[in-house]
């Protein structure tokens, strides 16, 4: 028992260095020892090394490595997930157990209930009844007629699991005649709605090609999201809560923890503190906490990572680093300065975020002036926008979100309005007489008198 836990403990030192090592945090940033050491450790069964792995094979483009992990993270997930089966209950009570009697009877009520709730137009319960019939719970026997039925109302009223649990009977034949491309359609149907097993189904589908075309990428993203709500998906909410308590550091370092195994949104919410608190973020680098090269270094990473899987404001601030060469070349050496990396950024985002249109056509159009007016004053002045937007949220954090000092500039600024719209109303009394009248002739200055007029009566 002893040796097992040793074993256990090492596997997680081992998990743990290999994210050390990927991070740079107090140890050399080294992509290849990351590798190698959350390779051993999910040898060792390291669900979360293996996460690490997973993420790592998609990246290089890697599927048919990385479809085969993200299979089995997605079966723990799942697993971990689902409803206890209640068989034993049922076998229990036909042998007489007076507990299991009792819970065999609260199936029963609740077959009642969600009649009576079906009747109410909560279209879940015509789900769940479907369910009642497939395993023959609280009704008189199993029937697959009846399952389908309901499972049909459900559907018919845009819920997810009526559509799933069609799917299933379609993909394994139960009461039906089996029709695998009808048991897509309805999993895709229910994954639009956000049901996480329908995508745990049609991921197995593209990754056996049966029914559809195999395809190992696509079968990687959705095994991927479904993999990503197994239990070390709670690092996001224990990271939330470390926030919101102001502990800025602890929600960096699971935020970075979640980042390596993958998680789009870690990745964005870890640069995003990176930029937002800087130094009170408590960044840890090789040799303590991390210079500014460190961070901008990581945060630059981090959003690139983002970028990938989607995230269009990532997207946007990749295409505005290319653009304004800030965390590259001209500050770190790193990056080149390139407007053409810009733009397919900008672009990427437009794609993935179509509201995104109105900061992008911006930014495309600052584009087009760098290349068409380059070292021009305009230039110039785009340039200098990056330095001048933290003054001016400095300024309007100090002066104007003061309570008093809001309210006397407001003041202010009524007091000028009204001047404006009485010198505009005095201006135009004193214009009106002098617009009715006319120009006057200097030599006629009688405006109503002309000698060459003929008399008109």
């Amino acid at each position: 028992m002893i040796g097992m836990e040793e074993g256990a403990s090492k596997i997680e030192v081992t998990a743990a260095e290999g994210f050390l090592y990927g991070s740079g945090m107090v140890k050399e940033k080294s992509n290849g020892k990351a590798f190698l050491h959350h390779y051993f450790a999910a040898q060792g069964g390291s669900l979360q090394s293996k996460m690490a792995l997973a993420y790592s094979y998609m990246r290089q483009e890697m599927y048919d490595e990385a479809v085969k992990l993200y299979a089995e993270l997605a079966e723990a997930a799942v697993t971990s997930s689902s409803i206890t089966k209640d068989s034993s209950v049922v076998e229990a009570a036909q042998k007489g157990n007076a507990i299991a009697m009792y819970k065999r009877g609260i199936i029963r009520r609740l077959f009642e209930w969600l009649k009576l709730a079906s009747k109410q137009k909560l279209y879940s319960a015509y789900n769940g009844i479907g369910y009642l019939y497939v395993k023959g719970y609280g009704v008189e026997k199993k029937n697959y007629t009846k399952a389908k039925e309901y499972f049909e109302k459900a559907a018919a009223n845009e819920e997810a699991g009526g559509c799933y649990n069609l799917g299933v009977m379609y993909l394994k034949g139960i009461g039906v005649t089996r029709d695998v491309k009808l048991a897509c359609k309805y999993f895709m149907i229910a994954a639009n709605a956000g049901q996480p097993k329908a995508f745990y189904q049609l991921a197995k589908i593209f990754h056996t090609g049966i029914g559809l075309k195999k395809n190992s990428a696509m079968a990687t993203l959705l095994y991927k999201l479904v993999a990503e709500r197994g239990p070390w998906g709670s690092f996001s909410r224990w990271a939330l809560e470390a926030y919101f308590k102001g502990d800025i550091g602890k929600a960096l370092f699971l935020y970075l923890r979640m980042a390596e195994l993958g998680y789009e949104v870690a990745q964005s919410k870890a640069a995003w503190i990176l930029d937002k608190y800087g130094d009170r973020s408590l960044c840890m680098g090789e040799g303590g906490l991390c210079s500014d090269v460190e961070r901008h270094e990581r945060s630059h990473s981090l959003w690139w990572q983002a970028s990938e899987q989607g995230n269009e404001h990532a997207a946007l601030l990749i295409g505005d680093a290319y653009y304004h060469v800030r965390g590259t070349e001209r500050d770190y050496e790193r990056l080149p300065h390139d407007l053409h990396l810009a733009k397919r950024y900008y672009d990427q985002a437009l794609e993935t975020y179509p509201k995104a249109k109105l900061p992008v056509a911006l930014a495309l159009a600052s584009l087009w002036i760098r290349k068409n007016y380059a070292n021009s004053f305009l230039v110039n002045v785009i340039d200098s926008l990056p330095d001048v937007y933290p003054k001016v949220e400095a300024w309007v954090e100090d002066v104007i979100v003061e309570e008093g000092n809001a309210t006397i500039l407001t003041l202010f600024v009524c007091l000028l309005t009204v001047l404006y719209l009485r010198e505009r109303q005095r201006r135009n009394a004193t214009a009106g007489p002098a617009e009715v009248l006319g120009p006057r002739d200097p030599a006629n200055p009688n405006p109503f008198h002309n000698p060459n007029a003929a008399l008109v009566f």
